[in-house]
């Protein structure tokens, strides 16, 4: 919530700056609410809702690494939708996040990997513990 706050307080200052006729500022019942509604409800509460999600279930690190394919996905919806040109500089910068990208799942699926197969080891390497009738000693925890 801090951050839509601040955000939304750094971008009202420098629109202040910018556009200074109040006509600019008023918002009525139009296609600009509903712009203002649409992208405050899909834009930010999803956004952030994916992220706590995405953290939830693997980690802090992980959706940092999705934040770039946004660059990318707009790349390829203005091309689509608005008819914006593709540059050889945007298509290698998709591939760069794109490599970067793979290598990081590359990696936290070797490591993973690596927990894994480390784990099975280290339970068949555990000694088993001998029970003698004579000294039952009481045991704690599981």
């Amino acid at each position: 919530m801090l951050t839509c706050v601040l955000g939304g307080l750094q971008t009202g200052v420098v629109g202040m700056f910018l556009r200074r006729d109040k006509l600019a500022w008023q918002v009525g019942w139009n296609i600009q609410l509903l712009t203002i509604v649409y992208l405050a409800a899909l834009g930010t509460t999803a956004n952030y809702w994916l992220n706590l999600y995405a953290v939830e279930k693997r980690g802090p690190v992980f959706p940092p690494m999705f934040n770039t394919l946004s660059i990318v996905f707009t790349m390829v919806l203005g091309a689509l939708l608005l008819g914006e040109s593709i540059t050889v500089g945007s298509l290698l910068g998709s591939a760069l996040v794109f490599s970067g990208l793979y290598m990081y799942l590359y990696g936290k699926a070797r490591e993973l990997h690596a927990k894994t197969s480390s784990g099975s080891s280290n339970e068949k390497l555990q000694a088993q513990p001998t029970h003698d009738s004579k000294f039952e000693v009481p045991r704690f925890g599981p």
